[in-house]
């Protein structure tokens, strides 16, 4: 930790213990955790600060923090920047469709002052209970919920996002690609973060060059082997692999593709085939079953209409036997 201090002049490192059974029982979705509701009970944790940043554990700062900081509240709640689908949560969570945006919660500037005189921490807690259901990020939804229109957005530079490189984003066009070029903050949202090596992150490389400026740097090699290792597992997959096909195996071995059939498959399929026109077949004797039923049904109802009628006219032949003979 002390190592970590002496990175930068004019910083302190301070641990924070807290209370997080107030957190029981709410959503963990994903990769989540209870952290992400730590954000929640800021303003109580630092009573004597009126202003933080706040900044997720998955992002590098490549611009000037102080800039940040500065930027004027007023009496908005906090800053934000806009959610790369922004949008399509707006409409989910029912908020002020189109007019405004709605926040990613990974970078905020947050005016405690104001937040702790609204009470926001309840505020959220109890939004958190109201809207369980609801709630697919559930610190972000909260905040933009309780928060509507009392957040002020940034520059997409702030809090730059871009998990793959053909994702769908809610961002202007011209603004997402000003923010790319130079970003002030990347945010690697996701499952899948540069020290996985499962997917090509934007910026991914710039995160190993600031880990070598850390106490974690020692790590660097044990990323590599992770590294090779994914690299490795790739070119193995593509020289030795075995897949089905329909009822045939393609085999690949250093690289050459062959076909194979596969018996038992074939077999499988067939047995499916004939389980299905077996049920095919008993569906249409089931079916002719009940038309004829029914046609016998229809039979006999006229068959009783039929008597009906002719029980009348024997009644009214008796009748008019009884006046003659009378």
């Amino acid at each position: 930790m002390l190592q970590l201090k002496n990175l930068r002049e004019n910083t302190n490192i301070y641990l924070l213990n807290l209370n997080n059974e107030i957190f029981n029982g709410f959503p963990e979705p994903l990769h989540f955790t209870k952290a992400i509701y730590y954000r929640f009970i800021i303003p109580s944790l630092l009573e004597s600060i009126n202003k933080i940043i706040y900044l997720d554990s998955d992002l590098i700062v490549r611009g000037n923090i102080e800039e940040l900081y500065n930027v004027e509240l007023g009496n908005y709640f906090i800053a934000a920047v806009q959610d790369i689908i922004g949008f399509t949560n707006q409409y989910r969570l029912h908020l002020n469709k189109w007019k405004e945006y709605y926040c990613n919660s990974g970078v905020l500037v947050m005016n405690l002052q104001k937040m702790r005189q609204s009470n926001t921490e309840a505020a959220f807690i109890k939004s958190v209970k109201k809207n369980l259901e609801r709630l697919c990020w559930p610190d972000q939804d909260v905040i933009n919920i309780v928060l509507e229109g009392k957040i002020k957005y940034l520059d997409l530079a702030w809090n730059f996002q871009c998990y793959l490189e053909k994702s769908p984003y809610d961002f202007k066009e011209d603004e997402f690609k000003r923010a790319r070029r130079n970003p002030n903050i990347v945010h690697f949202i996701g499952k899948y973060k540069p020290w996985d090596f499962k997917v090509k992150r934007l910026y991914g490389k710039e995160y190993f060059y600031y880990l070598m400026f850390t106490p974690w740097k020692y790590m660097m090699f044990q990323y590599s082997l992770k590294e090779f290792n994914c690299k490795l597992i790739q070119i193995l997959s593509t020289l030795f692999s075995i897949r089905n096909e329909n009822t045939k195996k393609r085999v690949t071995v250093l690289g050459i593709r062959f076909k194979l059939k596969d018996r038992g498959l074939e077999n499988r399929v067939a047995i499916l085939n004939l389980s299905k026109q077996i049920d095919i077949n008993l569906s249409k004797e089931v079916k002719e079953i009940y038309e004829v039923s029914r046609r016998q049904e229809k039979v006999i109802k006229n068959q009783r209409k039929t008597i009906a009628k002719m029980q009348n006219d024997i009644k009214f032949l008796t009748q008019k036997i009884e006046e003659l003979c009378s």
